[in-house]
């Protein structure tokens, strides 16, 4: 399931996972200016990232909402609209959902990123449960804050405050 930043390897050697998350929450800093050279940094959004894209793959079309479906179809016409490029209607957003092989292709469009799909069909949902879920796999449980998750997204460059 979730992997934990406790797996990184080479992050006891500096700092405990505690601890970091600790001074990030005190100081409310982004994860780069906090600690650019952090020799952990980028598995921790690795981690991070491919959890996130498993949930994708494997879960988020069972739990779709039709706001959150809204949602997505406006910030795609926009994207497509500042291109001229054709609206894509409720029906035909619905059925690219619906069919596996079409999800992956959705990322194929230069216009459209990880970030504005799973951004808005998901980040909601994650600020709603408070990581619910997973609260015993991570390191600080439910007092990490959502913060992270978004700072470690916008680190990697594929996730915008346009979902903050």
């Amino acid at each position: 399931m979730l992997q934990t930043v406790q797996s990184v390897p080479n992050l006891e050697e500096k700092t405990s996972v505690e601890s970091f998350l600790k001074k990030y929450m005190e100081e409310k800093k982004g994860f780069k200016q906090l600690c650019p050279g952090h020799p952990a940094a980028d598995a921790m959004i690795e981690c991070f990232l491919e959890q996130l894209k498993l949930d994708f793959n494997m879960n988020l079309m069972v739990y779709l909402k039709k706001e959150e479906m809204k949602q997505c179809l406006e910030i795609f016409n926009t994207k497509r609209a500042a291109k001229d490029e054709t609206e894509v209607t409720m029906e035909e957003m619905t059925e690219l959902y619906e069919k596996e092989e079409n999800r992956m292709k959705l990322f194929e469009n230069p216009g459209i990123n990880f970030a504005d799909i799973y951004g808005v069909l998901h980040f909601a949902r994650i600020l709603q449960s408070g990581y619910d879920d997973y609260e015993d796999e991570l390191p600080v449980g439910d007092n990490l804050p959502i913060m992270l998750i978004h700072d470690l997204l916008s680190y990697a460059e594929n996730f915008t405050s346009e979902y903050a």
